[in-house]
């Protein structure tokens, strides 16, 4: 194993006992299986969406916003909860576009499920709705690459689903 995949499964390693730490409840991992199962959705799969998502921060909060009329993107990774929280708050009842949690649920999407935004803060409930959202795609585009595109928006976020599920060794999970 090379220096790179062992630093990355030690950090991966540490992250979910980091995660399981700062939550009651079951571990990250347990969370990733669950939700797999219960949506019948490759695990591996999930593991590669949060990573690319968010690398795997429960808090990451990614906005959009308008400068000088051009779109701007910014990224926050706030060190605890009730700091999520509070930015959070803030770009609801601002109204912007935000993405949330390990599995950066969008705000579309919360107002479409009706989904309490502090909620996501939970890593095991943001997991459980980024399964949802993905088996959802794959209900309406078939189990492709043009449903994992659907999940983030974007036909290149297909392609960095697939490195990642390339670089964690995922190779047996057949996404066409």
């Amino acid at each position: 194993m090379s220096w790179e995949k062992w630093s990355k499964t030690v950090f991966i390693g540490l992250l979910a006992v980091f995660l399981s730490v700062i939550h009651a409840g079951p571990s990250v991992a347990e969370c990733f299986k669950e939700a797999s199962e219960e949506y019948d959705i490759p695990e591996k799969l999930l593991v590669s969406i949060a990573e690319v998502e968010s690398s795997f921060h429960p808090f990451a909060i990614n906005y959009r916003y308008y400068r000088g009329g051009e779109k701007k993107t910014a990224s926050f990774y706030p060190e605890s909860r009730e700091k999520a929280e509070k930015v959070v708050r803030y770009l609801w009842d601002k109204g912007y576009d935000f993405d949330l949690g390990i599995g950066q649920i969008n705000s579309r999407n919360m107002k479409r499920f009706d989904i309490d935004p502090d909620e996501l803060l939970n890593p095991c409930y943001n997991l459980r709705w980024s399964a949802f959202i993905l088996k959802d795609n794959i209900d309406r585009h078939g189990f492709n690459w043009k449903a994992v595109a659907a999940y983030n928006g974007s036909s290149v976020y297909s392609w960095k689903i697939f490195r990642s599920l390339m670089n964690n060794e995922a190779s047996n999970v057949r996404v066409k």
